[in-house]
């Protein structure tokens, strides 16, 4: 298994989706996939103008032989093939973000020290970094495996 993290499991966290879908309900598209009648995957994107920017898709793990991740978009670029003329999968190179188009550009990272030797380290980690994304390309993630996990009202 490859690492996980539970992003909805901090406060702060659920306070920042909850005020993107309050405070930004005309840029934000949420989908959710069901499998009989339970839903095991969602995407979250951002619209602009023509561009949509695939911000966080994530699915229960024990679905993960359907292939929700990749069915979640595909519906996705199907219901906004008329509105969008880009679809930006945002920051990050994955194996299946390289099926659906061999088309990928690196984010930058600033870093700043008036110190030559951590800059170079900065440099260095980074470009390992970089060169591992592109040989080993994360595959079956379970990044946000709890993103279904419920959560009490008051936190």
């Amino acid at each position: 298994h490859t690492r996980s993290r539970d992003i909805f499991s901090k406060k702060e966290n659920r306070d920042f989706y909850k005020n993107l879908v309050k405070y930004c309900k005309n840029f934000i598209h949420l989908s959710f996939l069901y499998y009989a009648n339970k839903p095991i995957a969602y995407t979250c994107s951002f619209l602009y103008k023509k561009t949509c920017l695939g911000y966080h898709t994530s699915y229960l793990y024990e679905y993960r032989k359907l292939s929700p991740g990749k069915t979640m978009i595909v519906y996705l670029l199907e219901s906004l093939k008329n509105k969008i003329d880009l679809f930006d999968f945002s920051g990050g190179l994955s194996s299946y973000k390289q099926k659906f188009t061999p088309n990928y550009y690196f984010q930058y990272n600033v870093y700043f020290s008036k110190n030559s030797l951590v800059m170079l380290w900065w440099k260095t980690i980074n470009t390992a970094r970089r060169v591992k994304q592109i040989l080993f390309p994360e595959k079956h993630t379970r990044d946000h495996e709890f993103l279904f996990t419920k959560y009490e009202k008051n936190n």
